[in-house]
């Protein structure tokens, strides 16, 4: 970020940063990489995913079904509602899609083309979200490892050490070469068992021969078992019918280069030797006699493919080598045994076919069909692994040089005695996009839609056949409808404020289909790897069960087409910085590229003509060159500052836009910073907050990309705000004039009149507001990017999500014990902290078997008031203030008639007596809640356009305002993981103050910084004091910020003290208090635990039969659970009352509960005779704190008996002592005494 920033006035904000930054180049937009994912599917992915399902071909009834050539393969359409009536009517935001299929039937010649429209696939949004049935979703892109070959040493330095090369497909069994300790070699296809690699080699018709002259090395040929010519037609047709010819031929694609040339029939060179094959090169191909148009297939003799020596050193004759030719010329099987026990491994019970079958069934398996697939990425990185061009990107199967290389690549590992690869490594492992899963669920649609078609091409007649009969749409979509309403990847988007949107948005997922699983993954891959460096944030990670299986996008980081993740550096050329004006200045590198490079920390200084001065402020004459740290291959070193060939592009390029937020990140412990970073996301958007006096500068592009903040597109006029319906104050659209055309967003279109439609006062998934309120008024004039509106947590286009409060480190009375925090009636008065919850509450009219249910107003049998606030319709009004149990819509549902006599009926015919057939089902305003209700949605299945649920006659939504004021036991947080919970809230006069008489707004403890080490939050404090009085705000950049010796400067430079302290005195008292104090001002964020929501009665609702603890929560009418911590707080609190009734009648004294039920209905006194489990383990509890516990029996006359338990008493059995007590004259205590014996001696 530059360090003017164009949002507020210059002179407001005071940069502290140690070096300018030159990250200009790059326009932040961090959602750009879900944007170019989806937009991969819809350009490229469909068309894909089409031309590798089609042509398909039904061999019963010699129909092909195709794409018609000329027509594009796929159209998409503009969907049919807008994004905001498909959230108010609970519908997915999606597109139409159309495919083009060609029938073509060989007998006939015929060709039949039709467009099938296959159904709608859910749109993204602007905002990179997808509104599912009215629901706002994000896709978390996953993180896994890419397909193709790696090496790995098992059981290191033991007698079992065992060497595996590994091809792993994206689609397909894996096939693995081991070598073990005893130089024999195995393959593993699949998850089937192993057996010895001649056997593969010499079913697919591999020959081991030596060399004459020679005994080590020899050569693996792949021979041909035929000599015929070419032209043969007997060894043509067998070619194209049996699979155990088709090794000597290889399927030839656009991309190859050809080893010798390739000559057609006559003898005529088609390709030249070295030649590259273009398309016309292949259906020419394709189109020889020896073809006929099917395949392109030519000798293996003049492919692509060359001989392939095992070993490079053919002096080294090593055991390898020895094996190797033993398990090829044994002869104890010949090539049809192996052919039949590699079958037998994939299919144990099945009857084997002939081997030529049975060969076309293997090599489906890898080397042709739709059963492998390596993809574009697996092919990439096996041509990599073995420095291989010839093969192009597209043959995505498995080759024969694959195989031989392969067998090379792991005695090559071996010999070398090199580690095994790091599984871990971001060079090997990929990002799956939302684009292309959508496309691999497309794909499995499309093959079912295939499969379902070709069962119906056997039954229908020919002539009537059409690829409308034949394609059930249904089908191709489904997939996707899976993918979006119940896949693991696809989630409810977090949106508590719009920055966890954001950082939702930016996730990274390792589990999730074909990925890790959180139960059986280990600590090696969840931790930080070195080429995390730039691409993934080391901080940002939810604590639990799932810590480092996900995680987020590093600040700068960007995804490649591949998938990989790449992070930019600038170019530096024998010492001089290469500085970027724009984003192709920059250059950009995955984990793999990078380590060729040595790379310095942009915290190098640099001189005006931009040559490396070295790490320090010298400055180096001409000609002197410095010592500076730069990575190469992921570890540090010192290197001559002319070996640099790069720098970092940011000082913040190593966290994410979580952690880019915390002011002194480096300051602050990790796991404390990780703590602050998740507790950003679970901030409440208050009100009316104010941005963070001490911020970092990227405030601005989180809140740019949160999708709330509109900017103008070029300079003009506004020409009005226009007023809500519903909120005639409020503007909902802001209408702008620009001077020159400018795109409309979704249109394609470009015009000089834009309307922007504004979300007010919408709820979020997490029930907190959505406002977007314009800063602009009409006649206004704008310019390019002048702010237009700011949302829910984003003041003047600025991500603001707390209050700046004068903080107090300093103990008030134990009421700020541990994290406890003291707060300021002031706070409270002011509202600074207020939030605001919308609330929903639906209620449905169905139609059941005994009649229809009715929402109206007249409703029997209820009181008039409540009934004051409801509609005609029996709907309550907008803006009526409502409590609990007050009525939000009035509902009667049909209830069972009784069998009554003809008299009965009679009477109550002439009575006219219909409400009583009918039952009061309202909904109300549940228990312990209150607000107002601010919009009600009336959807009716006569209205057009409506869908509902079946069955359902009317649905009506009411949203209830709820402000939440601060209140004791509201969970308060800064940006450095100091959080805590409101313990008290003090009379601003009881609240220390200061020697002017301004009194603190917050106190915290001082002894929660040293033990947590975010010093972090101290220096905010200091320097948020010192801006205070210098009337400005101090922007400190991650990891570029200023020193302790700089913020007392700015201290003193203010008229206060170095050390930060200030003299305060006690509210009550006046007196000053003996030590100075530390104050400050710091951001204090509001979270999303509220008291408020979260307390209600324990007393109700059913009970576990076990624990006996209350069942469901606050939501399903349940009570709050009771433990531990709880009982102690009673016992601390001195509440012996409460602490009685929850340990008794109130806990797992089931019979106790039910004697009190019945004295409660009878009005008599509540005898507590019973000693439940809980009184055990208080006892026990208690003698283990070193007091003695004694217990009395009580009766009915308030008199105490003899003691339960005395410690004196010499008899040892508990049975015989609880005999001898009197008996109570309550007739229960005789089975109460047994019970309670029966459970001491159980506990004993």
């Amino acid at each position: 970020m530059s360090k003017n920033d164009s949002r507020v006035p210059a002179a407001e904000i005071k940069d502290f940063s140690v070096q300018e930054t030159f990250t200009d180049a790059i326009k932040h937009d961090l959602i750009r990489h879900q944007k170019k994912s989806y937009e991969y599917f819809t350009t490229k992915g469909i068309d894909r995913v089409m031309r590798e399902v089609f042509p398909v071909t039904f061999e019963d009834k010699k129909v092909t079904l195709s794409l018609p050539e000329g027509m594009p393969s796929f159209r998409l359409d503009d969907p049919d509602e807008s994004i905001e009536d498909c959230r108010k009517l609970g519908k997915t935001y999606a597109t139409s899609l159309s495919i083009p299929v060609q029938l073509y039937r060989e007998e006939t010649g015929e060709f039949k083309v039709q467009e099938l429209r296959i159904g709608n696939v859910p749109k993204m949004t602007p905002s990179a979200t997808f509104i599912i049935n009215g629901i706002e979703k994000t896709c978390v892109f996953q993180l896994l490892r890419s397909p193709g070959i790696f090496f790995k040493r098992e059981n290191l330095n033991q007698k079992n050490e065992n060497n595996v090369a590994k091809f792993v497909p994206s689609r397909g069994n894996w096939m693995e070469f081991n070598l073990d300790a005893k130089n024999r070699f195995w393959i593993r296809l699949g998850k089937f068992r192993k057996f010895h690699l001649a056997t593969f080699l010499k079913a697919l018709g591999f020959e081991y021969r030596t060399v004459k002259g020679k005994k080590h090395p020899g050569e693996l040929v792949f021979v041909s078992e035929s000599k015929a010519s070419k032209k043969s037609e007997e060894n043509i047709d067998k070619r194209k019918k049996v699979a155990s010819y088709r090794k000597q031929f290889v399927k030839v694609c656009e991309g190859w280069k050809a080893r010798s040339s390739i000559k057609d029939d006559e003898g005529n060179i088609i390709v030249k030797k070295g030649q590259t094959l273009t398309k016309d090169h292949v259906e020419t191909i394709q189109y020889l006699p020896a073809n006929d148009g099917k395949e392109p297939y030519v000798e293996l003799e003049v492919s692509s493919f060359p001989d392939v020596k095992v070993g490079k050193d053919e002096d080294s004759p090593w055991a390898f080598q020895k094996c190797f030719e033993d398990g090829m010329s044994s002869g104890l099987l010949s090539r049809d045994e192996c052919i039949k026990e590699i079958y037998l491994n994939f299919r144990p019970n099945d009857q084997v076919p002939s081997s030529e079958a049975a060969l076309d069934f293997i090599w489906k398996r890898f080397f042709e069909g739709e059963y492998y697939d390596l993809s574009e990425v697996g092919r990439y990185q096996i041509n990599q692994t073995f420095q291989n061009e010839d093969v192009p990107l597209s043959h995505q199967r498995l080759t024969i040089q694959d195989v031989v290389r392969g067998i090379d690549f792991l005695i090559n590992k071996v010999r070398e005695e090199e580690d095994s690869d790091d599984i871990d490594h971001l060079g090997i492992r990929r990002v799956r996009g939302v684009g292309e899963m959508i496309a691999g669920e497309l794909k499995k649609g499309l093959m079912g839609m295939v499969k379902m078609a070709r069962e119906k091409s056997r039954t229908q007649d020919g002539e009537t056949q059409t690829p409308q009969t034949l394609i059930v749409p249904k089908l191709v979509l489904r997939p996707i409808d899976r993918f979006f309403s119940t896949g693991e990847l696809v989630q409810f988007l977090d949106q508590t404020n719009p920055f966890s949107e954001l950082v939702h948005k930016r996730k990274l997922s390792a589990m999730g289909p074909g990925g890790l699983s959180r139960k059986r993954t280990g600590f090696e891959v969840r931790d930080v790897h070195k080429t995390h460096y730039g691409r993934i944030c080391p901080i940002e990670t939810p604590e639990g069960a799932n810590v480092g299986l996900i995680t987020s996008l590093s600040l700068w980081a960007r995804i490649d087409e591949k998938g990989f993740i790449e992070t930019p550096y600038i170019p530096v050329e024998n010492g001089n910085v290469k500085f970027p004006k724009k984003e192709k200045d920059v250059q950009f590198f995955n984990a793999l590229e990078e380590e060729d490079f040595y790379v310095a920390s942009s915290c190098v200084f640099v001189d005006q003509k931009g040559n490396i001065s070295g790490p320090s402020h010298k400055d180096r004459s001409q000609g002197e060159s410095f010592r500076v740290s730069a990575r190469h291959r992921r570890e540090p070193q010192w290197i001559d500052s002319s070996q640099v060939t790069h720098l970092d592009y940011s000082n913040d390029q190593l966290v994410g836009v979580s952690a880019s937020l915390i002011p002194f990140l480096e300051h602050d412990d990790a796991t404390r910073a990780l703590m602050g970073a998740n507790m950003l996301r679970q901030s409440c958007p208050l009100l009316n907050p104010s941005p963070a006096r001490v911020f970092t500068g990227m405030e601005s592009a989180a809140a740019d990309s949160s999708g709330y903040v509109l900017k103008a597109k070029g300079s003009g006029k506004v020409v009005s705000v226009s007023p809500d319906p519903d909120y005639p104050d409020e503007g909902s659209k802001i209408t702008i004039e620009y001077d020159k055309a400018q795109p409309v967003d979704g249109s394609g279109k470009d015009s000089k009149k834009h309307v922007l439609s504004l979300r007010r006062y919408a709820r979020s998934n997490q029930s907190t507001v959505i406002d977007q309120k314009p800063v602009v008024k009409s006649g206004d004039k704008v310019k390019k990017d002048s702010i237009l509106t700011d949302g829910p947590g984003i003041k003047n286009g600025e991500l603001a999500l707390g209050q700046n409060l004068t903080i107090a480190l300093m103990s008030l009375d134990g009421y700020n014990f541990e994290d406890s925090i003291v707060v300021s009636e002031r706070v409270a008065k002011l509202g600074l902290l207020d939030s605001v919850q919308i609330e929903k509450f639906e209620c449905v009219a169905r139609r059941t078997r005994l009649g229809e249910e009715v929402i109206t107003a007249d409703i029997p049998n209820e009181d008039d008031s409540l009934l004051s606030n409801l509609t005609r319709d029996g709907i309550v009004r907008v803006g009526t203030e409502v409590s609990q149990g007050q009525l939000l819509v009035g509902k009667l549902t049909p209830k069972p008639e009784k069998e009554r006599t003809p008299e009965e009926k009679l009477i109550w015919k002439i009575m006219n007596q219909k409400g009583s057939d009918m039952r009061n089902t309202s909904l109300r305003m549940p228990t312990g809640e209150h607000g107002v209700v601010i919009r009600v949605d009336t959807l009716s299945k006569e209205d057009s356009g409506v869908e509902l649920r079946p069955g359902v006659l009317q649905k009506v939504d009411v949203y209830v305002a709820i402000k939440r004021r601060l209140t004791v036991g509201d969970k308060l947080a800064g940006r450095h993981g100091n959080k805590g919970v409101v313990s008290t809230i003090l009379p601003e006069e009881d609240m220390p103050f200061l020697s002017d008489g301004t009194p603190v707004d917050v106190i915290l403890n001082p002894l929660g910084v040293p033990s947590r080490m975010n010093i972090g939050q101290l220096m905010e404090l200091h320097l948020g004091w010192a801006s205070k009085h210098g009337g400005n705000r101090a922007k400190v950049p991650v990891f570029n910020g200023c020193s302790m010796e700089t913020i007392q400067d700015e201290l003193e430079k203010n008229g206060l003290r170095r050390d930060g302290k200030s003299v305060v005195y006690d509210g009550k008292t006046g007196a000053k208090l003996e030590n100075d104090v530390v104050v400050g001002v710091m951001s204090i964020m509001k979270l999303n635990h509220l008291a408020e929501a979260k307390v209600h009665a324990r007393s109700i609702g059913p009970y576990s039969l076990i624990t006996q603890q209350p069942l469901g929560g606050k939501a399903r009418g349940g009570g709050q659970r009771f433990g531990e911590m709880e009982v102690w707080a009673l016992e601390a609190y001195g509440a012996s009352r409460a602490l009685q009734e929850m340990l008794t009648i109130k806990s797992d004294d089931i019979e106790g509960r039910n004697l009190a039920y019945k004295k409660m209905t009878r009005g008599e006194a509540i005898d507590l005779s019973l000693k439940p489990e809980s009184i055990n383990n208080l006892d026990k509890e208690i003698r283990g704190l070193g007091l003695d516990l004694e217990f009395f029996q009580h009766s009915d006359k308030n008199e105490f008996s003899e003691e339960i338990s005395d410690k004196g008493d010499k008899d040892e059995n508990p049975s015989e002592s609880k005999a001898g007590l009197e008996e109570s004259e309550d007739p229960n205590t005789e089975v109460e005494q047994k019970v309670t014996s029966e459970e001491n001696e159980e506990n004993e």
